[in-house]
């Protein structure tokens, strides 16, 4: 069984927004009947099958383990994907290319999901190698950086892509996730510029707590498979 608890809705790497203090306490929270003592971390954790967007990680088996809770974030992200597990392995996919990742592994003595735990997980580093370009497709933008102009605008800019008729951006609003139960809300604005120009201004007004912008290179007739640059967090 491998079951999420938390939804990623933006592509990669994108991180949903689920504050890791909540769900990674070493502290016992209150005396809720959803606690669950963590047992000792998972040993001989290794990770492999490296790629541009996902990597496989495997770890021995615990004694009176019924659970594994995994976490993956990028280094230097205080958010982080949760997910739960009954499995000694686990298939992290939609990763950023070029990025360091930090996993967290807890054990569990049952088999529900935990909500309130504490504990020391196993925690393993690894970074994700850049992807090469197929060939007939277009690079990734690169170097994508946003910053918010005014109260209602945000200034993008990246750098040019060899052979691109126009970019693509997509810009995600997202609100804070619920502490009942980890929902949230967004809205996306999309936009077609032409491949003359590397900076856009976004003035359609601010929304929620976090925006998460990316850009893509489209060929003339957008038969292209869309390769998004690496993702740019505004805080609102």
């Amino acid at each position: 069984m491998k079951n999420r608890i938390l939804y990623k809705s933006f592509l990669i790497s994108i991180l949903i927004l689920a504050n890791l203090i909540f769900f990674l306490s070493c502290d016992l929270i209150g005396n809720s009947s959803d606690y669950q003592q963590c047992l000792p971390p998972p040993e001989q954790v290794f990770i492999s099958d490296i790629k541009w967007n996902s990597a496989y990680v495997s770890w021995s088996s615990v004694k009176n383990a019924k659970l594994y809770l995994v976490s993956y974030r990028e280094k230097g992200n205080e958010y982080a994907i949760i997910y739960t597990t009954e499995s000694t392995s686990f298939l992290f996919e939609e990763l950023c290319f070029d990025s360091n990742y930090v996993i967290e592994i807890f054990a569990f003595s049952k088999n529900e999901e935990p909500k309130e735990f504490s504990g020391i997980p196993a925690v393993i580093e690894f970074k994700t190698p850049l992807d090469e370009t197929p060939e007939g497709e277009l690079s990734r933008p690169a170097n994508l950086t946003a910053e918010i102009a005014d109260n209602s605008s945000i200034r993008i800019n990246f750098d040019s892509v060899e052979g691109a008729d126009y970019y693509e951006i997509e810009i995600l609003f997202l609100s804070n996730p619920s502490a009942e139960d980890g929902s949230f809300e967004t809205i996306k604005f999309s936009k077609i510029i032409p491949a003359g120009q590397t900076e856009y201004l976004y003035s359609d007004g601010l929304y929620y707590d976090t925006v998460l912008i990316k850009v893509s290179a489209r060929n003339a007739d957008f038969s292209d498979t869309c390769r998004w640059s690496r993702i740019a967090v505004l805080d609102i």
